[in-house]
């Protein structure tokens, strides 16, 4: 089976089993690929991730630099998540987890518990 392959059926269960869409991936591979299906995979630091359309959704990502920083942002969110759930989170990675309180999904409690953002009580 080749790498194409082997990623993208990995994909695709992991998206029917609707898990996280960060995962390792082997660095060595090229920053972006396609895959059969049309899904775009961004190799970002050693982290895949999924993403159909870099800009879908996202306000402030008006070009190629945005979608960089809003990715980097989102495995570095990942990798404070991993902290938090091992109990050994610092002070620092709490302080650059509000700070980036403005890329956290707003379905994703955890971290934003965690980031000090209040509840909407609308």
């Amino acid at each position: 089976m080749r790498y194409e392959e082997a990623v993208d059926l990995y994909w695709r269960k992991e998206m029917r089993a609707g898990r996280p869409r960060l995962r390792i991936c082997q660095p060595n591979k090229s920053l972006s690929k396609k895959t059969r299906h049309g899904w775009k995979l961004y190799n970002i630091r050693g982290f895949l991730a999924e993403i159909k359309n870099p800009f879908a959704g996202i306000d402030f990502a008006k070009n190629a630099e945005n979608a960089e920083t809003w990715l980097a942002a989102k495995v570095r969110l990942n990798e404070i998540r991993k902290s938090i759930n091992a109990e050994n989170v610092s002070w620092g990675e709490l302080a650059e987890l509000a700070s980036l309180a403005e890329y956290i999904e707003p379905g994703d409690v955890q971290l934003l518990e965690w980031a000090g953002v209040p509840e909407f009580n609308g």
